[in-house]
């Protein structure tokens, strides 16, 4: 069996390495599906959530990933948002947004700069910290925009899948639920004191 690590080719890259540089290659063809800063519109898709743009500006693309969602860098190294086609749904709206606002989160705490995905490599507990960050970034987000509801129907959506954990760090359904209603809160607490004189 060849071990992707040891095995050196294509100029003394790493297999994993190359298979990596072709994702970023693909990726980068994909289209864009959500409005660009500059005011382009492909598909005539509104951004994810009102605020987005001006919270976290990044392009976000629809294309098939396992993980439903991803925070990465493209090969020109612009951070991006990558969606899973399967959000596209009407009905998935609150979930669209808030991954949205959850992988915009991952660029914005640093976890997909070089020191943060070696981090995220070495250790379980270092991957539980980044998704629990992640998720309250992106629910005190959208609490801070008024978006409740939001925060609300990922808080239950997450809370129905209780103890179940995908495992490899990632928290369960109940501590998300937990995270995400007390980050919220905490958006909606501090846009409630902005709105008194």
């Amino acid at each position: 069996m060849i071990s992707l690590t040891r095995y050196r080719g294509f100029g003394g890259v790493s297999l994993l390495m190359s298979l990596v540089c072709l994702t970023f290659a693909f990726l980068a063809a994909t289209n864009t599906l959500f409005a660009r800063p500059d005011g382009h519109v492909n598909r005539g898709w509104p951004e994810p959530f009102s605020g987005y743009w001006e919270s976290c500006g990044m392009p976000v693309r629809f294309s098939p990933t396992p993980h439903v969602s991803l925070a990465m860098r493209d090969a020109n190294d612009q951070a991006i948002v990558i969606l899973d086609p399967r959000l596209a749904s009407e009905t998935d709206w609150a979930r669209r947004a808030f991954l949205a606002a959850h992988e915009c989160a991952h660029h914005k705490l640093g976890h997909t700069s070089l020191q943060g995905l070696l981090a995220r490599r070495s250790s379980s507990a270092v991957v539980l910290d980044q998704e629990l960050s992640a998720d309250c970034w992106a629910a005190e987000l959208l609490g801070r925009l008024g978006h409740d509801a939001i925060v609300r129907t990922l808080s239950d959506h997450f809370y129905r899948r209780g103890l179940y954990s995908p495992g490899d760090g990632y928290p369960s359904g109940i501590n998300r639920s937990t995270l995400i209603r007390i980050c919220g809160a905490e958006g909606r607490r501090l846009r409630q004191s902005q709105a008194e004189p």
